[in-house]
């Protein structure tokens, strides 16, 4: 850094705006003297002779007491106007350098980690009241991401280690004779590293949609035959339990097509039908409306349902209901927020709704129409 950089540096933004308005008033002061003095004059003297008045010496003297008295007023303003002009410049330097430097401690904590940081309004127009709500607009949201990152990593760590101890223990009974690496064996391994590979593979998805960086290959999608297909899947799936799959399609929705990744789609329903078949004791109904512009599924069940302090959670990472339960299906934990991430990401928004424990639940999907 050169030395007039680091003069520059020492000054600061108060001292520069002070030089600044100085520099206004002085060449403001200059011209007006300059153009006093180059008019002034000669419009002096032609009214003095238009008064009839023509004694040289009256007229010298006239002239001299005119730009002496000019020159003194000039001067006289130009102090007073140079001194008020210093002393605003100090107080708005001062309060500007204030606000600044609060935005700038507040941003340099909050980004030490100091996420409970805020920025007292200064109370000096809009813009700064913008910029205090903004700064601390800003530490919310990043401690709201830091609070959702550790949570995250508490629930990730939490869900891997019931499989890694399941595998762990598989092996070492193994290595010590007590087990055989027979069929069943290798059975309960594999079926621990499916679940450690489906929670890798639905942080990855979640994340990167959370985050608006999931590739997607939009395509205009036949919302009725991907229904079909999910669901003939979801009825494969479902023959060792018993659980009936229904999808019904009014007529007006038959043509409804949207704009989507029709692979990311699909994984939303899949999602959908493999939560509902973890809850469901009977079956699934899938239907599929239009209303005006868009497309409804609702994905309804008639399992346990889900308490009304449980419904505003069901969506977010690792959030369960009945926990035993749902680590005993295997499920990753986050597939219902997988879902609200990709629907989000099609432009459409997915809720729930139950009735209560024991009344089932339902899920609704919209989508707009391509």
């Amino acid at each position: 850094m050169s030395e007039s950089d680091g003069l520059r540096k020492r000054a600061g933004f108060g001292s520069g705006l002070i030089v600044a308005i100085a520099a206004v008033v002085i060449v403001g002061l200059l011209t007006s003297w300059a153009v006093a003095s180059a008019v002034g004059p000669s419009i002096f003297r032609d009214h003095l002779a238009q008064s009839g008045e023509s004694d040289p010496h009256v007229i010298s003297h006239a002239d001299m007491a005119f730009k002496t008295a000019g020159t003194l007023s000039v001067v006289i303003a130009g102090a007073a106007a140079l001194a008020a002009s210093i002393f605003v410049g100090v107080l708005i330097s001062r309060r500007l350098s204030r606000s600044l430097g609060a935005a700038s401690e507040v941003a340099q904590r909050v980004s030490a980690g100091d996420y409970e940081e805020r920025m007292e309004n200064p109370l000096m127009g809009r813009e700064f009241t913008a910029l205090s709500e903004a700064v601390n607009s800003m530490a919310g949201e990043l401690a709201s991401v830091e609070a959702s990152r550790r949570s995250a990593l508490g629930d990730l760590g939490h869900e891997m280690r019931t499989p890694i101890a399941a595998i762990r223990g598989y092996l070492e009974a193994v290595d010590d004779g007590v087990r055989e690496l027979d069929s069943a064996t290798m059975d309960v391994l594999l079926r621990n590293v499916a679940r450690l590979e489906r929670l890798s593979v639905d942080i990855a998805d979640v994340t990167e949609a959370e985050e608006g960086r999931l590739a997607m290959v939009m395509d205009r999608v036949d919302l009725p035959a991907l229904l079909r297909g999910a669901v003939a899947d979801a009825q494969s799936a479902s023959q060792r339990g018993q659980i009936s799959v229904e999808l019904e399609i009014s007529p007006q929705a038959e043509e409804a097509r949207v704009n989507a990744d029709s692979a990311r789609l699909a994984q939303v329903f899949s999602n959908l039908f493999e939560n509902g078949l973890g809850h469901a004791h009977s079956k699934i109904v899938v239907d599929l409306v239009t209303v005006g512009s868009q497309a409804v599924v609702t994905v309804s069940d008639d399992g346990e349902g889900i308490p009304p302090e449980h419904v505003g959670h069901v969506f977010e990472r690792f959030y369960r209901v009945d926990s035993a339960r749902d680590r005993e299906r295997g499920g990753s934990g986050i597939g219902l927020a997988v879902v609200k991430a990709l629907v989000e990401a099609h432009g459409g928004r997915v809720s729930a709704v139950s009735s209560g424990k024991g009344e089932g639940a339902t899920f609704v999907v919209t989508l707009p129409l391509a």
